[in-house]
């Protein structure tokens, strides 16, 4: 049986560190400088985020910093309140490292879908919203890609 206690502490598997992998190469070879990498406080999103971090560090000087909202169950709300102290501290580039189902729901809500069911949202998948305004329907969806595609 799961507990709270077992899924905080679960780390990623191989597939998940070779997809994390994949997924920093990738934003590296766009050359995204990102300046906020913001990390679930769970085990398998921290391993995501160094990752990332490894990638990113060069050209970004960026480095991972955990943030408890990011933690299962975040809301739309929450995000967006993150998102705000991130654009008061100069940030303009801002990657999350979470969990499903809480992007799928912030994603459909920055970009006023009218149900979660219209955007999914896999393990490892990047998701580029250009964020105008941090309320509903504030975003426009530039890209999804799932992991399998990197």
């Amino acid at each position: 049986k799961r507990t709270a206690a077992r899924d905080f502490d679960r780390a990623l598997t191989t597939k998940g560190h070779q997809q994390s992998q994949a997924v920093g190469a990738f934003l590296a070879a766009q050359k995204i400088r990102a300046n906020c990498l913001i990390t679930s406080p769970l085990v398998r999103a921290r391993e995501t985020a160094e990752h990332l971090q490894a990638a990113l560090h060069a050209l970004s000087g960026v480095t991972a910093t955990s943030d408890e909202r990011l933690a299962c169950g975040m809301t739309p709300s929450e995000a967006y309140a993150i998102l705000r102290k991130c654009e008061k501290d100069g940030d303009n580039c801002v990657i999350f490292v979470g969990h499903e189902p809480d992007f799928s729901g912030f994603a459909a809500d920055a970009t006023a879908m009218e149900s979660v069911a219209c955007i999914e949202v896999k393990k490892a998948s990047i998701v580029i919203l250009d964020v105008a305004n941090n309320r509903r329907g504030g975003a426009m969806l530039r890209a999804l890609i799932p992991a399998k595609m990197l």
